[in-house]
């Protein structure tokens, strides 16, 4: 990064003036042109810091060699400004930057020209240095020295009150030099002016850079007491004096109402009470305590109080008694304000007064250990603070009325947009202890937060059984639709199986009645009519007897298809279990052998649909009539096997069996087989059989448990063929 950053600075021309440097805005000075200027070395922080601010006729510009360093600008081992002193004049080289505030540099090499001393100071009104335009010139600044702490880095912080505002300043550390021993002394300091700035490069308050104890001229020295300053009370502390106000210690007496090891003490007297800053952190001071308190007038509040100050205690006569307050009573209290009068008797500012109210809530402080208490008082807010450890205000109800006694703390109107004389807005306390606080009438048991709980579950409760409402009643009306499509398809189903059933029986009975009976008598005439031809031509007799023998198995035919049209219905009507069903239906086969029947279950049986027993029972009755009829068979086991996926029937005869492959068809008019397999496609099913000569017929067929149950067809064909 140096390399870059020197090479830009050999290619553009350095800028030489300091006037043009500190004209430059802020967005040119961060393009970090390359500058070579000359000056004389006004104040110069001390190593490893080594930064400084030079001077010449043109102003003041800073040297930022710390800076330098960090960025690689300078080399870790570069000593050549250790041996800088104030008062040398010096060439330097290197990149302007935009800076904290003002406009430095970021030196690469210096040379030293020669030792001039130092510049003289300029002496410039206070309002001058708040522009922060003599950043960072030498200048001289005159007035009293109100605060002294430190030292921080060899260099003490003096706090210079001129009158008109405050400055600070860094005054170095020296042999039999104690900073400390300036307090309330009147000096001139010189140095170079600097400003105290935010992260926004923006001005904030002025500071002044001494550089040797020489520098610090006393005008008047401090007195050796700190007591022995004017003694004034408290109620004419910052009043109307001829030589206006004193820059210089006052001292005051009170009793403690309030004491803090940050925030020092409250001090009150009688009607009028001020807070005072402590120099002195570990005061040990305790409120019923009466001190001496010497310090300087702070006027940056609303009321002035003392800052500053060294106490010392002289007795403890205990607490004032409270002062019972509303924000009613302030009011009144400022009436005189409204004639050009101050408020009186008192304005309740930092006096110890007690309020009660309606507790409103109990919040916690950053520190997670003080409390705040929000209070109703007349439907006025008031908080109560109470720092260190108030945990044991969290068992306060809240809802309670509760009176607390603490330091007033007063908010007033705005008082940059008002001349004089604010009106008070709002007033809070701060408490001392838990003890601080009473309860003086419990909370009702229906306190605002168990009512808006109460209120909360209510409402619910009350959105919930809307919710479940709308909710039943929209699943009312998907069942009520849903109940009524399966009420229409089960009325339309059974009149369609009522009208079937009508027509299978009607059918069954007019071919009993009729075609059976006329197939009996022509059999029987043929019969007769071959006895009476015992003389005629044997071929006439064949065929005779031939035709009659073809009139008994159409009669044996329709018998079974009255069986199967009657044992349909018991499908329907029957048993519930298969295995039965088919029991029943073997058993009324009158032309079966008795016994020769046989059903075994394998697997837990499960119920089927009527349909699917009817079409299957069907299939039965045709592959155990032709295991009979055709295959002689003298016994066949019916196997029905039940699992998760599947229902399957299997039947075995030990027949004399035939050669599958050669087996007639639906041409030769022989449908048996072709209609099983007709049947157990329209199931969504499939049926296999196999034979070979001698050795029995096999039939399975299988079913999808599903479809089994259920009974949907594949298509709409089969409840036609039935």
């Amino acid at each position: 990064m140096s390399v870059l950053l020197g090479t830009l600075a050999q290619a553009a021309e350095p800028i030489t003036s300091i006037a043009v440097i500190r004209s430059l805005p802020r967005s040119e000075s961060g393009k970090r042109p390359p500058v070579l200027v000359r000056g004389v070395i006004t104040f110069r922080w001390p190593v490893p810091w080594n930064s400084f601010c030079i001077q010449s006729d043109e102003g003041g510009l800073w040297i930022s060699t710390s800076i330098a360093r960090r960025e690689q600008l300078l080399a870790e081992d570069d000593t050549s400004f250790d041996t800088l002193r104030e008062g040398d004049e010096v060439e330097v080289t290197g990149l302007l930057d935009a800076g904290g505030y003002a406009p430095d540099v970021l030196p690469t090499a210096v040379r030293v020209l020669s030792h001039r001393g130092m510049p003289q100071a300029r002496t410039v009104p206070y309002t001058r240095l708040l522009t922060g335009a003599e950043d960072p010139i030498r200048v001289e600044v005159a007035g009293v020295v109100q605060r002294v702490s430190g030292p921080t880095g060899a260099r003490w912080l003096v706090e210079l009150e001129t009158g008109v505002g405050r400055v600070l300043a860094h005054v170095p550390d020296g042999p039999g030099f104690d900073p400390r021993t300036l307090t309330d002394a009147e000096v001139r300091l010189r140095g170079v002016a600097a400003s105290s700035r935010n992260w926004r490069a923006e001005f904030i308050r002025p500071r002044v850079l001494v550089a040797s104890v020489a520098d610090v001229l006393i005008d008047r020295a401090a007195p050796p007491d700190a007591f022995a300053a004017p003694q004034t009370t408290i109620a004419e502390l910052a009043s109307y004096a001829p030589g206006g106000r004193s820059l210089h210690r006052r001292r005051v007496s009170g009793v403690v109402t309030w004491a803090d090891a940050i925030d020092g003490i409250v001090l009150q007297d009688g009607m009028r009470a001020i807070r005072v800053d402590i120099i002195d952190r570990e005061h040990g001071l305790v409120p019923g305590d009466r001190v001496d308190a010497s310090g300087f007038i702070d006027a940056n509040a609303a009321v002035a109080g003392l800052r500053g100050a060294m106490v010392r205690r002289l007795d403890h006569p205990g607490e004032p008694l409270p002062l019972p307050a509303t924000l009613a009573d302030v009011r009144r209290a400022f009436e005189p304000v409204r004639n050009g009068r101050p408020a009186g008797p008192h304005d309740y500012d930092h006096l110890l007064i007690r309020v009660e109210g309606w507790l409103l809530a109990v919040q916690r402080d950053a520190s997670d250990h003080g409390r705040r208490l929000v209070l109703d008082c007349a439907g006025q807010a008031t908080m109560a603070d109470l720092g260190g450890d108030a945990t044991t205000l969290d068992a306060l109800t809240i809802g309670s009325r509760v009176a607390v006694t603490g330091v007033a703390v007063m908010h007033y109107d705005r008082g940059d947009l008002i001349a004089d004389y604010i009106a008070p807005l709002r007033i809070d306390l701060r408490l001392r202890s838990p003890q601080d606080v009473r309860v003086v009438q419990a909370a009702p048991w229906w306190t605002p937060v168990r009512l808006a709980i109460a209120i909360g579950v209510l409402g619910a409760v009350l959105c919930a059984a809307v919710a479940w409402i709308l909710s039943l009643r929209r699943s009312l009306r998907l069942r009520t639709v849903r109940l009524e499509e399966v009420m229409r398809l089960h009325r339309n189903a059974e009149l369609e199986y009522q009208a079937v059933h009508q027509e299978r029986r009607r059918l069954a009975a007019d071919m009993h009645d009729g075609l059976q009976q006329l197939l009996a008598g022509a059999a029987f005439r043929l019969e007769a009519a071959n006895a009476r031809l015992s003389g005629a031509d044997p071929a006439v007799a064949e065929q005779l007897s031939a035709a009659r023998v073809a009139l008994l198995r159409t009669q044996e035919g329709l018998r079974d298809c009255l069986w199967g049209l009657r044992h349909v219905d018991q499908a329907e009507d029957g048993p519930r279990q298969f295995a039965g069903l088919l029991e029943q239906a073997a058993a009324a086969m009158e032309h079966w052998p008795r016994g020769a029947l046989t059903v075994i279950i394998a697997g837990e049986p499960y119920a089927l649909s009527r349909h699917v027993m009817g079409s299957l029972l069907l299939l039965m009755q045709e592959a155990v009539g032709n295991a009979f009829k055709h295959g002689a068979a003298k016994t066949v086991r019916i196997t029905l096997h039940y699992t998760p996926n599947e229902f399957a029937m299997e039947l075995v005869d030990d027949g004399t069996g035939f050669d599958a492959t050669a087996v007639a068809g639906t041409t030769d008019g022989h449908y048996g087989i072709e209609s099983m397999r007709h049947r157990m496609h329209w199931l969504g099913g499939d049926a296999a059989i196999t034979s070979r000569p001698g050795a029995g017929t096999t039939v399975s067929v299988h079913l999808p448990r599903v479809r089994a149950q259920s009974g949907d067809e594949q298509d709409g064909t089969q409840r036609k063929a039935d």
